[in-house]
């Protein structure tokens, strides 16, 4: 990598560092936990960029051939299933999907059987990154698999993957904003709403499924997210406002296509049939999946929003 190619990459956090108070001011609390948040933010949409940046062609070599957008949707109810069999959290099963993603961006994969290998892994790789989870799992993760993938199999591909990813392994999913989206958004309200809580984890699992989200920042598909659950709970409201453009930093219009998509995947237009719709089915979920969705289409309130600048 050449000194330039180094610069850009540390950029972010140069910015950070240049933004930074030259002199402390008496009295002046610079870890205030709003001047916290306020950094982590800031490197979190840096990171995303970069991110960006390593998955630019992704949609150009894999999202052409409508084969493996079909063969996508089953790799996520694979490892959606696989991830609850064995007790995994949503942010890993996300984070795996960031390593396919990156990875597949790299090394174009066309074998349905290597894909579901490449899956896999980046659920491995995902369980000792975000949990953890030891060596020895790889055994456990064949044990719970309706495939003739071995564990050898996956420590190889474990170790290609890592050197193709660079070790790279903490940049930002939608999982990583929508958390901190949703604890903005929950101070709106007297109490906790957890149907809010849960149709947003129920959209974010249903994105992973399009392979046409992959071109979305994390921030941009989070934000699309909290504007349509919004929407879908409270459908005679104004889903967008000034003071949510200012929190998330995206008008409606920027949202516009995002929302789209989205609100296809969660009407069923887009791949009717997913595990991933009878999970949110359950009452630990409060049936997310079965709520109606509104007569109303979110789209009729971009006029009035485009109106108001928003």
């Amino acid at each position: 990598m050449d000194e330039q190619e180094s610069s850009k990459k540390r950029e972010p956090l140069s910015t950070m560092e240049e933004e930074r108070p030259s002199k402390v001011q008496k009295n002046e609390d610079l870890t205030a936990p709003e001047e916290i948040d306020n950094r982590v933010i800031e490197y979190l949409y840096g990171m995303e960029e970069e991110l960006l940046l390593k998955k630019m062609n992704f949609e150009q070599r894999m999202g052409i051939d409508d084969t493996l957008s079909i063969y996508r949707a089953k790799i996520v109810d694979v490892l959606a299933l696989l991830s609850c069999r064995l007790g995994l959290d949503q942010d890993t099963l996300h984070a795996a999907f960031s390593y396919y993603d990156r990875y597949n961006s790299l090394n174009p994969v066309v074998d349905t059987d290597k894909l579901e290998l490449i899956g896999v892994s980046s659920l491995y790789i995902a369980g000792k990154y975000e949990e953890r989870v030891g060596m020895k799992q790889s055994f456990y993760f064949v044990q719970f698999m309706d495939s003739p993938i071995a564990d050898g199999q996956i420590l190889n591909m474990e170790t290609e993957m890592l050197g193709c990813l660079r070790y790279k392994l903490g940049y930002p999913t939608v999982k990583t904003f929508l958390r901190i989206f949703l604890d903005k958004v929950q101070k709106d309200y007297e109490e906790k709403n957890l149907q809010l809580e849960h149709m947003a984890s129920y959209i974010a699992d249903l994105s992973l499924v399009e392979h046409e989200c992959c071109k979305f920042k994390p921030s941009l598909l989070a934000s699309s997210i909290i504007f349509l659950i919004k929407f879908l709970i409270q459908p005679n409201s104004q889903p967008w406002s000034s003071t949510l453009e200012q929190r998330f930093r995206y008008m409606a219009s920027d949202m516009k296509e995002c929302v789209n998509i989205l609100y296809e995947l969660r009407s069923g237009k887009r791949h009717r049939k997913l595990e991933i719709r009878e999970k949110y089915r359950q009452d630990q979920f409060l049936g997310v999946a079965k709520s109606p969705l509104p007569e109303l289409s979110p789209f009729i309130f971009y006029d009035c929003l485009k109106d108001a600048g928003l």
